[in-house]
C-alpha cells in the first residue's frame, strides 16, 4: 500500500512537542513540512518490511518506526530505518512480529533543525495468518570444527505441537529426512536451540528450524555456515588452548611447504642478516660489519632495549596474510602441541612430516599435518623433507638475537631458539 501525508512542524524554541538537537550553524526558526511519500508496507507472518520518502527542505540525519499492539503506543519499539542510496528512501524491516497480529505504527525523524514523530499519522498492518505453525531459523552459534547451535523461534498460534527442531544437509532446503535434531522444549517466547553434531570442518552446511503440529511440517528460512572456519581459513580444534590451523601461510594444502619468514617480518625475501628488518648495520674502522637489533630486545649487547618478548601483531605474518583473529603460536602454545599430542612421522600424499594427533579426551580423533618443509637461508631453501622449522611469536630469553621456534626431524620433535633473520614457516592459531 502506498501514503502520502505530510506534518506541519514550526521549529521554534518554545514549542514542547519538539526535541531540539545540536548541530554546527544557527538555527533559525522556519516553518517546515514533512511529507511522507510513496509508502510500501510488506507484512509476512514474523516481520514486515516498511519502506517510504521523506520529503523536507531540512537535512535528515536519521529516521526510525515507532511500532506497537495498541493503538496508543503505551508500549512500543523502536528501528532505525536505512537509507538507500540508489533513490534516497528509507527502508527497515521489523522483525520477531506475532503472527496473525495488528501492528500500529508512525515514523520518527531527525533532522538538524528537529526531531519530529509523526505522532497525530498512525498507520497500521496485519502479520499473515498461516494454516501451520510458523518457525524462524536462528543464525548458527558456537560453531566448531564437528559441531554448531542452531536454534529456531516458534509461533505456535494455537496449533498442537508434537515435534521442533532442527535439519542439517550439505545441499538447501534440508527436510526432516536429512540430519534431524529434535528439541525437547522451547520457552515461553517459543525459543529453541539444538547442537549440531559429526560435522566435517571446511564443508558447508545448510540448515533451517522445523515444526510438526497436526497440520504438518513446516519449515523456516535456510541459514548456511562453515564448522572449523575463521575468516575463511580451516582450523581443527585439539582441545588445548588455542585451535591450529590446517595449513602454513602461503599453502593452501595441509601437506603445502607455503612461505619461509623472517621472524617478525611479514613478507618472505631472501633471508639473511644484512636483508633483515631489525637490524641496523654498521662498519667498524676496520670495515667489520656490526648489526644491532632496532626491535625486540631485552639487552643493550644487542642493541637498543625496549624489552619486548613478544610479537607486536602487525609484526606478526599470520595476522597480516590471515587477518581476524589468526596469529603465531606462542612459545608455550607449541610446548602445549609437543606434549599434549602424539606425532607421527609420516607421509601425505607425497610430502613426509608428522602428523600430530591430540591426547585430550574427546579429541583423539583431531589431528594436523605439519609437513618438513625445511627452512630458508638467501634465496635457498635447505632440508626440505627431512627437517621442520616453524617459528613462535615468542623472543628467545637466552639472546634477543634468537627468537623461539619450533623443529623437528624424523627421531625427534624440539622447541629451541635460532636466528631471527632466517626464514621459518609459520602455522598459524586462533581462540
Amino acid at each position: 500500500m502506498k501514503k502520502i501525508y505530510s506534518v506541519m512542524i514550526m521549529c521554534v524554541a518554545v514549542l514542547t512537542s519538539m526535541l531540539f538537537v545540536s548541530c554546527d550553524r544557527d538555527i533559525v526558526p522556519t516553518e517546515t513540512v514533512l511529507s511522507v511519500i510513496d509508502e510500501e508496507v510488506t507484512p509476512s507472518y514474523t516481520s514486515c518490511k516498511v519502506t517510504c520518502s521523506f520529503y523536507t527542505d531540512a537535512t535528515i540525519e536519521y529516521a526510525s518506526v515507532q511500532y506497537s499492539t495498541t493503538e496508543d503506543f503505551a508500549r512500543y519499539n523502536v528501528t532505525k530505518m536505512t537509507k538507500n542510496t540508489d533513490d534516497g528512501s528509507y527502508s527497515v524491516e521489523l522483525t520477531k512480529l506475532q503472527v496473525n497480529t495488528t501492528y500500529y505504527f508512525r515514523y520518527e525523524v531527525n533532522a538538524c533543525v528537529f526531531t519530529s514523530s509523526t505522532a497525530d499519522i498512525v498507520s497500521e498492518f496485519q502479520t499473515l495468518t498461516s494454516s501451520v505453525p510458523v518457525v524462524v531459523t536462528t543464525s548458527a552459534t558456537d560453531v566448531s570444527t564437528t559441531s554448531a547451535t542452531v536454534g529456531g523461534i516458534l509461533y505456535d498460534a494455537g496449533f498442537e505441537i508434537t515435534e521442533c527442531g532442527i535439519v542439517c544437509a550439505a545441499s538447501q532446503n534440508p527436510t526432516t529426512a536429512n540430519a534431524k535434531f529434535k528439541s525437547n522444549s522451547w520457552d515461553n517466547a517459543g525459543l529453541f536451540t539444538c547442537k549440531l553434531t559429526g560435522l566435517s570442518a571446511g564443508n558447508t552446511y545448510y540448515a533451517r528450524a522445523y515444526v510438526i503440529s497436526e497440520k504438518g511440517t513446516a519449515y523456516g528460512k535456510d541459514i548456511k555456515f562453515i564448522p572449523g572456519m575463521q575468516n575463511d581459513h580451516i582450523y581443527v580444534d585439539l582441545g588445548l588452548s588455542v585451535k591450529w590451523a590446517t595449513c602454513n601461510v602461503g599453502a593452501n594444502k595441509p601437506e603445502g611447504y607455503g612461505d619461509y619468514f623472517s621472524w617478525g617480518e611479514t613478507q618472505p625475501k631472501d633471508c639473511s642478516e644484512g636483508n633483515y628488518k631489525w637490524y641496523n648495520r654498521t662498519w667498524d674502522a676496520n670495515h667489520a660489519v656490526h648489526y644491532t637489533l632496532t626491535k625486540y630486545c631485552t639487552s643493550s649487547s644487542y642493541g637498543t632495549v625496549d624489552n619486548k618478548t613478544q610479537l607486536d601483531l602487525s609484526d606478526d605474518a599470520a595476522r597480516t596474510y590471515w587477518g581476524g583473529s589468526w596469529r603465531m603460536p606462542t612459545e608455550a602454545e607449541f610446548t602445549e602441541l609437543r606434549e599434549q599430542c602424539t606425532w607421527t612421522w609420516t607421509t601425505q600424499n607425497g610430502v613426509t612430516g608428522y602428523e600430530v594427533t591430540s591426547m585430550k579426551s574427546g579429541y583423539t580423533n583431531q589431528s594436523i599435518f605439519l609437513p618438513a618443509a625445511g627452512y630458508r637461508y638467501g634465496s635457498s631453501i635447505f632440508a626440505k623433507g627431512f627437517d621442520g622449522y616453524y617459528w613462535s611469536s615468542s623472543l628467545s630469553a637466552v639472546a634477543s638475537s634468537d627468537a623461539c621456534r619450533l623443529k623437528f626431524e624424523s627421531d625427534g620433535v624440539y622447541s629451541s631458539g635460532d636466528s631471527r633473520y632466517m626464514g621459518l614457516s609459520v602455522r598459524p592459531v586462533c581462540p
